[in-house]
């Protein structure tokens, strides 16, 4: 008889545990200032197919620059992952430093997969094989977050604080899905988080960059703040042949672009990167108490975190991903509390921005490689665009139906294209000038449901209208819907289950313009439903 060895996440999750309940260390320095603080969470994570992939789609996606995160899983389990996050604090009186890091191990990206087509955009693996790429980026590794040192304290009647290293900064008022606010020139998002994480907000996935940063109350209503960041860093995404994967040539792990099936296969160049130089921004804020309302103004310079276009040469028979340089965005806000709803509203304009929605993230350059940059002559549009957020927080109090309250956060998003300054021709005909997007978070809480233990309910909305001529992935008139619960013994445990259902009119990348070019705008991953359990400790 064969016994089945445990696995090391197995063994892990046995001893961690296992280990007797405690919170984060706090060092007892006796009569000195100097105070240290020590948190640690470990967190177990599994991601469930709920079905098969569609046959038809499977068949309609042979060969196409989106096929193998859809082939690479069947019905089953698509992550199991173990996550620990370390931070440590220390502080003297008004100095101090941060430094906190994360690693991670997922199973299912360690082994083979699914995948038996044979047509895969693998070049260094077999077709049922995940890249070296990929498996950095989400199979297993580690990552330096926090990073930093800082003062604070008054310069005359003022008073301020300064901070240098790797850390995050955000300006504006955006709540959720940050690439429409000004927050989106302040660094890099972890768009997998984001995508993942029902309801998560700009705090929580926008990635410490190295910069220097400050910030100084001129008054006790107006305070101005500033940051000049020393590298550039791109926003990781779901990598090449993982389960929610969009596309297998924009992302890490990505090797090659097959164009069509039995087509041509272009493999993939270095990068056209961003420079590090050049990222910074300030903000002035004021409040006013007559209007019972802040209001802020911004402006930054910044570079392309995701690939603003994929440059193909036939001659080569490569491609590669540019980001663009030195994108401007000018901004105002305002906030204030109507009706007892937290209400915020921002808008802002970008000039030099990237016009790649659809395919026109795609430009073909035969034999002009050289002659192409992602700053002075790009191949791809580069224009004008506006944007305004406007968000609403209402929270609930204790009624029937809802114990003990709950909250409704709703964010309405919305850009559009003023003009175009190069290459007009280059935008994808089939998208429109403006296009939004609506997310609804809600939440039911339900306190003491046994001893220590609170639970919430939360179902998250979100919706796209309109094929975007901006930002790559759009969906016309759909989007997703999540539903969980979760729970939180003592702020020790936490834990969740929750379902995911893609919404939207069903369909592949290439819609029946396929000889135009034209992306169908559909819902792509109509059949990768998936459900998420979670369970962390902290310690």
């Amino acid at each position: 008889m064969l016994t089945k060895q445990p696995s090391r996440i197995a063994l892990a999750l046995a001893a961690t545990f296992a280990m007797p309940a405690a919170h984060a260390f706090q060092f007892d320095m006796g009569e000195s200032d100097v105070k240290m603080r020590w948190d640690n969470t470990v967190k177990y994570s599994t991601m469930y197919r709920v079905r098969d992939p569609n046959a038809a789609q499977l068949t309609a996606q042979t060969g196409s620059p989106a096929g193998d995160g859809n082939r690479n899983f069947k019905k089953g389990f698509t992550s199991q992952r173990l996550d620990l996050t370390s931070e440590f604090d220390i502080t003297k009186g008004n100095f101090g430093a941060r430094i906190s890091g994360a690693a991670w191990y997922d199973d299912i990206y360690m082994r083979s997969n699914d995948n038996a087509s044979g047509i895969t955009h693998n070049i260094s693996t077999g077709s049922n094989q995940f890249t070296d790429g990929t498996q950095d980026a989400v199979g297993a590794n580690v990552r330096l977050m926090d990073a930093f040192v800082f003062a604070k304290g008054d310069l005359g009647d003022m008073s301020g604080r300064l901070t240098l290293g790797r850390h995050a900064v955000i300006y504006g008022e955006t709540l959720m899905s940050g690439n429409n606010g000004v927050a989106a020139a302040q660094g890099a998002v972890d768009i997998t988080k984001a995508a993942t994480v029902p309801g998560a907000q700009v705090k929580e996935f926008i990635m410490p960059t190295e910069q220097i940063s400050g910030s100084l109350q001129l008054t006790n209503k107006l305070s101005v703040g500033g940051y000049y960041q020393f590298k550039w860093h791109k926003s990781p995404f779901f990598a090449a042949g993982s389960f929610l994967s969009p596309n297998d040539f924009l992302t890490d792990g990505a090797e090659s672009f097959l164009s069509t099936p039995g087509g041509g296969l272009f493999a993939r160049g270095a990068d056209l990167k961003a420079r590090d130089g050049g990222q910074g921004g300030l903000q002035l804020r004021y409040r006013s108490d007559a209007l019972d309302t802040e209001f802020g103004v911004y402006a930054a310079n910044f570079h392309d975190k995701t690939p603003s276009a994929a440059y193909f040469d036939p001659a080569r028979g490569n491609y590669r991903l540019v980001y663009q340089e030195d994108i401007q965005v000018y901004g105002a806000s305002a906030s204030t509390v109507l009706l007892g709803d937290n209400i915020s509203i921002e808008a802002s304009m970008r000039h030099n921005m990237p016009i790649t929605g659809g395919t026109a993230i795609v430009q073909q350059i035969p034999g002009q490689w050289n002659n192409f940059d992602n700053k002075d002559n790009p191949a791809y549009a580069v224009g004008n665009t506006a944007h305004v957020t406007v968000a609403d927080i209402h929270l609930f109090q204790p009624n029937f139906f809802l114990k003990d309250g709950g909250s409704l956060a709703i964010q309405y998003d919305w850009h559009t294209v003023l003009d175009i300054d190069k290459n007009p021709n280059a935008i994808d005909k089939g998208t429109t000038k403006s296009a939004s997007r609506l997310t609804a978070a809600f939440t039911a809480d339900f306190f003491q449901v046994f001893d220590g233990i609170d639970l919430s309910i939360p179902v998250v909305y979100s919706h796209d209208f309109q094929r975007s001529r901006v930002f790559v992935g759009w969906v016309e008139n759909g989007g997703a819907l999540d539903v969980g619960v979760n729970f939180n013994y003592r702020n020790t445990w936490k834990g969740g289950l929750n379902y995911h259902r893609w919404i939207g009119r069903h369909g592949t990348d290439i819609g029946t313009n396929a000889t135009t070019g034209v992306v169908s705008f559909d819902q792509t991953m109509w059949d990768r439903d998936y459900v998420t359990f979670n369970i962390s400790r902290s310690f």
